[in-house]
Formats: structure tokens, C-alpha cells, sequence
């Protein structure tokens, strides 16, 4: 499967307040291409990464293509751990000189509005009082139960997406998509999120026979776009 991602953030106009995606996919051995536009609820005033927009959409995909291109040059950093996580055999245009996306300084919460995100805010609350950005993605009609919960919330970032009505939330960590598209803008260093101990990947590996916590690799798709992962469990 090839897929390629044409983004409007190139052009550096957000005067729509909107950032869409065109997405193509083709896949030789059925012989079939899928033509799809996602959109992002944006700031007029909105900027953001290279490397941080294709670490985003890559969450989108996950490992359901083999080689994928962007419109757009990303890092060989960005690429090459975009590469290891995904087991990719082709992806880019890799632009040597470009340096990758630093990490900001805030960490930030992807509140999605359940009680595991929200016990955590509780706990970042009480621990860091107000130094730290919360971000919600807005799925729209159909999710409605999630925004009950997260717009009880003071939230930093907030942006309605349609990528999940699309279909685009059955391959990678879709969740992470908004947060990777504002790491610049809202100058994130890491992210967190509460979820449950049978989430997939488990976050309850062995270290008894000198082995590594599995779940840390789930930290690469996020490093690609600059940020790092900070894991918590609600239960």
C-alpha cells in the first residue's frame, strides 16, 4: 500500500482556519486508489513543524502502508523513527539540512473525556496547579458523550477534526494526531494521557527476567513530531 499526503500547511495561510489533508492511497495488489480530504479546526494564526504534521498523520495510517510520502520535506531524524515504528520501506522526501522539531516547554494533556483523563488532570492539577496545556480533539456528532467531559475543562487547545468520521481511527494512535499538529503552537515538550492497564499495547510487562517496558516503544511516533511520551495509568 502507498500513501501520500498532501497538506495545506505549506502554503502558511490560516486565514480559513482550517488546515485540510488531501490523502491518497493505492494499493497495487487489489488494484484499487482511495482519494480522502481530512480538515483541522485551526488559529488564524496557527504554525507548526514539518516533522510534527507527518508524525500526526502517520498516527492516521499506522502500519497499514509499506511507503508513503508527504508534499513536503520531514527530517531524517523524523524519518528514520518514523521508519522503525512503522516498518516502512519507503518514506519521505528526507531533507538532510532540516533540523528536527525541538520540544517546547510545556506538557501537555490529551484530555479525551473520560474518567481516566479526567482523574489524571486531578492529579496534574494538584502536582503542577495550572503549568501544564490541556488539548481535546472535537470528533463532532457521534461522540457528543466525550465533549460532556472535557468541556467541564479549561482547555489550551481545542480543535474539531472530521479524520475519525472518515475512518481514519482504526490503524495508529489517532488520539495523538491534534497533539503532534500543535506541538509548536502551544511550544509542547511532552504529552500524557490516562488509560487503563489492558490498553493495547499492556503497561504491565515483566521486568523479572531484565526486559524492557514494551510499551515505550509506542513513544516513537510522537518523538518523529518532536515530543515525548509520558505514559500514566488510571486504573
Amino acid at each position: 500500500m502507498r500513501v501520500t499526503f498532501h497538506s495545506s500547511h505549506i502554503y502558511g495561510d490560516f486565514s480559513s482556519r482550517e488546515l485540510t489533508v488531501d490523502i491518497l492511497r493505492e494499493d497495487d495488489a487489489r488494484g484499487t486508489t482511495t482519494a480522502d480530504q481530512i480538515s483541522f479546526e485551526v488559529p488564524a494564526d496557527f504554525h507548526t513543524h514539518n516533522d510534527s504534521v507527518a508524525a500526526a498523520l502517520m498516527t492516521l495510517v499506522g502500519r497499514s502502508c509499506s511507503q508513503v510520502s508527504f508534499s513536503f520535506p520531514i527530517s531524517q531524524h523524523c524519518a528514520d523513527l518514523l521508519r522503525l515504528h512503522y516498518g516502512l520501506v519507503d518514506v519521505g522526501p528526507v531533507d538532510p539540512s532540516l533540523e528536527p522539531r525541538r520540544p517546547g516547554r510545556f506538557l501537555g494533556l490529551m484530555l479525551s473525556g473520560g474518567f481516566d483523563s479526567m482523574a489524571l488532570w486531578l492529579v496534574l492539577r494538584r502536582v503542577l496547579g495550572d503549568a501544564f496545556k490541556v488539548v481535546t480533539t472535537e470528533f463532532g456528532r457521534g461522540f457528543s458523550f466525550e465533549a460532556r467531559g472535557y468541556t467541564q475543562f479549561r482547555r489550551d487547545v481545542s480543535c474539531r477534526t472530521n479524520f475519525r468520521s472518515k475512518g481514519f481511527a482504526d490503524q495508529g494512535r489517532f488520539t495523538a494526531a491534534v497533539p503532534l499538529l500543535f506541538a509548536d503552537y502551544a511550544d509542547l515538550a511532552a504529552v500524557t494521557t490516562g488509560h487503563h492497564f489492558v490498553h493495547t499495547p499492556l503497561s504491565i510487562d515483566s521486568m523479572r527476567e531484565g526486559g524492557r517496558f514494551l510499551f515505550l516503544d509506542e513513544d516513537r511516533p510522537l518523538q518523529a513530531g518532536g515530543l515525548t511520551k509520558s505514559i500514566s495509568c488510571a486504573g
